[in-house]
Formats: C-alpha cells, structure tokens, sequence
C-alpha cells in the first residue's frame, strides 16, 4: 500500500582504509576472493578525492510491533528521508522477531550491530563523532533502549531519534482507553506485548525504557521524539518525554497528527519539523543546538538493496561480521544474527 518508488541512484564509497585481507567467510564463494590475484575488481582501492568528508551515520530500527518488519521497509523512507537534504549514512538493522525470538533478543541484536556499525563507521565512510539511533514504533523502542545503553556501552551517541514508541507494557494508559479503536488496536498491542515479553521483564528498562531511573536517564545524548495525536501511545509517549527532561537530557517533542506510525506520510508540517530536528541534531557541529544552513542534496534511497546470504559453511566462531570492504559494491552487510542494510545518499 506504501510502495511508491523514485529513480534512486546507489552511491558507491571508496575507503581509504585498506584491510590487509578481506574477511570473507560471509559470502558464497570465497575463491572470488582471493587475495593473490591482483587483477581482481574487488581490490581495487582507489583513493577518495581529498574533499571527500566523513557522513554523519544513523543507525536506523524499523517498526511492526515486535513481531513483523524488516530492514527494507519504507518506514525509513516515510520517516526520515522525504524530508531530510543532507547526505548521511542510514544503517538499517533487521533485529530477531517475536514470538520466535522473545526479549532480550530484540534488544541483543539492536546493541551488537549499534555497536559493531560505531567500530566499523570509518570503513563506511561515516563519522564515529556524528553517529545516531533512530526508529519507529517498535523499533522507537529499541532507540530508546540503545539511546539509555550507549552510555554504558561507551558509545558516544551524537542523538537518539525516538518515533512514536511503545515504552510501557500493556495498554494501562488513559490513550489507549480514548483511542485504542483506531490504527494500533489496544488487543493487537497487548498481543504483541505478550509476544515479545514476559510481565515480569517490564521491569527492566531494556524492555520498557519507561522502567529506567534518573541515574539511568542523567547525561544521555540528546533526543528527538515523536508521538500522535490519536495514538494509544501518547500517554506513554509523553510521560517519557517529561522524565527525560527532568533528568536534564535535552529532548525535543512534537506531536503528530493522526493516530500512528504511517501518518508521518502525510507531509504534514509536524512530521517536517521532527524531520529536521533531527537532521539538525545530527549534522551540528558543536552540541545538539548549533545550526547549520549547509544543506546539500536531497536523499533518496535506493530502489533495490540486494541482500547477501551468509555462508552456511562459515566458521561458527566467528562473531565477526565481514567486513564492509570485502564487497563494497553490495549496499549489505551480514551480521551473525541480523541483516543490516547500509545505505548511502545520492551525491
């Protein structure tokens, strides 16, 4: 129902890095990769032209609940990208689904590939010091779980873009009682709760960020969040947005119309103004507040991501991912236990 298509045009990255031998476990047939022949297409490493500028990377959670969605949905595209003019790196993460792989999973992957995508940025030609999270719906919880775990983890995370996420088990709030007969049901997102988690997992912010403590929440990177006028989750959404702000995180709200996720397709002004919150957050040089007019070409994303299929063969052991020079003229990267489609903007 929401695919509509535009000519896009990949952008292919050449890194200055040069890997002194290319992982290849991840790909079907590793003779392609041999390293001894020189004549071979997949090493050559021509140098970047010098003014070519590391890009601010997003790390990107789709939505669907928990138990539906992928790393290509257009949610992305809905989102952020019709409305952002700066060229930036968008890693889109497919994390485990409930009920086949309930909590922690989700939250497991979402942090291993945050984390891998923060080591490996620079081979993408991305900007380790402008290097965001960002999702929608179920996936706005995961930015808002990573956006709390970061600091933990020692990811110095430059924004947290929460869109319209669901933070509190169940469907307690005042929001679901007036609107939980539109677009997201109040017994579809109990469901999906129940899919994804145990009652007594709510207590742990990885699962229900709203669980976090002031100490959890002091000093986080700032964050842009979204919620919908005639959403279920406004309550919630709300709530957390004040708890934030009273652990001083600086956080910028607005409030869409309609009454969930999709509606950020109408080209509202709202969905604009937290478009370009977050663009701007991302972009600045100095804190989240510095402006910057500089706003290059238009994104778009490209039609077809060709997906990779890990080696069945491949060493078990090895948790590494391949590494993202091995096949640069594949937008994909194969993680151990998700897929993340890295994505560039046209020039």
């Amino acid at each position: 129902h929401h695919h509509h298509h535009h000519h896009h045009h990949h952008h292919h990255h050449h890194s200055t890095h040069h890997p002194s031998k290319p992982h290849s476990e991840g790909f079907e047939d590793d003779d392609e990769y041999d390293d001894d022949n020189p004549h071979h297409h997949h090493h050559a490493q021509p140098e970047p032209p010098a003014d070519e500028k590391p890009l601010p990377m997003v790390v990107w959670f789709h939505g669907g609940g928990f138990v539906s969605g992928h790393a290509k949905d257009l949610d992305l595209d809905h989102v952020l990208l019709r409305y952002m003019s700066t060229r930036m790196i968008i890693a889109s993460v497919g994390y485990r689904l409930s009920p086949e792989a309930r909590f922690p999973n989700a939250v497991q992957d979402a942090l291993e590939a945050t984390k891998w995508l923060f080591a490996q940025a620079e081979k993408f030609g991305g900007d380790p010091e402008r290097f965001a999270v960002a999702g929608i719906d179920a996936g706005g919880t995961l930015a808002a779980v990573i956006h709390q775990q970061a600091q933990k983890e020692n990811i110095p995370l430059k924004l947290a873009g929460i869109f319209n996420p669901r933070l509190r088990y169940g469907a307690t709030t005042r929001s679901y009682v007036d609107y939980g007969h539109l677009s997201l049901p109040t017994a579809l997102a109990i469901w999906q709760w129940r899919c994804y988690c145990d009652p007594k997992d709510t207590s742990d912010p990885r699962c229900c960020p709203m669980a976090a403590t002031m100490e959890d929440l002091r000093g986080l990177a700032p964050a842009v969040i979204t919620s919908h006028r005639y959403s279920p989750l406004r309550d919630e959404i709300q709530e957390y947005y004040r708890k934030l702000v009273r652990a001083n995180v600086h956080v910028y709200h607005t409030e869409l119309r309609g009454s969930h996720a999709f509606a950020l397709t109408a080209d509202q002004p709202s969905a604009k103004r937290a478009a370009k919150a977050f663009e701007q957050g991302v972009i600045s040089e100095g804190g989240s507040n510095s402006q910057r007019s500089d706003v290059p070409a238009i994104y778009k994303l490209p039609e077809e991501t060709p997906l990779l299929q890990p080696n069945k063969s491949a060493n078990k052991q090895d948790r590494l991912p391949v590494d993202p020079q091995a096949n640069k003229n594949n937008n994909t990267v194969v993680l151990p236990s998700e897929q993340i489609t890295v994505t560039r903007t046209a020039s």
